[in-house]
């Protein structure tokens, strides 16, 4: 419909809007996008591929195959091998038996993955020359990741963790689509005729963040409902962001503090 239309160019000002870009793209390496191949990341990968076009700057792909899921693993890396080989995006693989390093190293799955995964965009920001990689985590995974953290006890810090824009060392990690909930982001990608791989672990209850996912916030929202209360969604994402927003303020004003009393951190 002209509405649905209306909406989803709506995604694409919304996405240019989400980040001072200019601060980005002036970089030489240009922009990585870490893409696995699920709806996040091609949603994210096809909105900076436009913007590098609009605005004129590079454009790289890397995809992680962690091995956790079989040949589904390297049907995700053909996958998003085809949809870089179709638009021209140069991309770098790399593959880890991540249920191995698990194993030896006594740490759950979820976690050897990240890490593996982060050591990964690390070897590629320094092969590509490139310090800025693009992440796509949205609003649901913001509020999961609140939920998460508060059920923790965690303070201040770990409620706003996830930030769109983060440095760690000389890499840059942006998050362009932190303000947008997953369902825009399937719409989008159906109005643009976007395929998409699924992750059936996504269904999984044993894990944390599946038992937050696929349980505690659809009972949290049916409980608002039919209280009458607002959006569940949309409260925790505005808190997730004002804390978020509170921790950057924070830290910058330690630093400048340290700086004033000329303490090395």
């Amino acid at each position: 419909s002209y509405n649905m239309s209306n909406d989803q160019e709506n995604i694409y000002l919304r996405f240019q809007n989400a980040l001072d870009w200019n601060q980005f793209i002036g970089q030489q390496g240009g922009i990585t996008c870490a893409v696995s191949g699920g709806p996040d990341s091609i949603a994210l990968c096809d909105l900076v591929h436009r913007l590098s076009t609009d605005k004129n700057f590079k454009i790289h792909a890397a995809h992680f195959n962690h091995k956790i899921r079989g040949d589904e693993s390297d049907r995700d890396e053909n996958f998003v091998r085809d949809f870089c080989n179709e638009r021209g995006i140069p991309l770098e693989i790399g593959h880890s038996d991540v249920p191995a390093v698990a194993s030896r190293e006594n740490i759950s799955i979820e976690m050897a993955a990240r890490r593996e995964r982060y050591r990964f965009l690390g070897t590629i920001t320094a092969k590509l020359g490139s310090d800025i990689i693009a992440l796509g985590h949205n609003a649901d995974d913001r509020i999961e990741n609140l939920l998460m953290r508060l059920l923790r006890g965690s303070g201040g810090r770990g409620l706003g963790s996830l930030r769109p824009v983060r440095e760690s060392g000389s890499t840059i990690f942006i998050r362009p689509l932190l303000g947008f909930f997953r369902h825009e982001i399937t719409d989008y990608l159906e109005f643009r005729g976007l395929d998409y791989r699924t992750d059936k672990t996504n269904l999984d209850t044993s894990s944390d963040r599946g038992l937050i996912r696929n349980v505690i916030l659809p009972a949290l929202e049916k409980m608002a409902m039919e209280s009458g209360l607002g959006s569940v969604r949309e409260s925790l994402a505005r808190s997730a962001e004002l804390l978020s927003d509170d921790e950057v303020f924070l830290s910058e004003l330690a630093e400048k503090f340290m700086e004033n009393i000329g303490v090395d951190e």
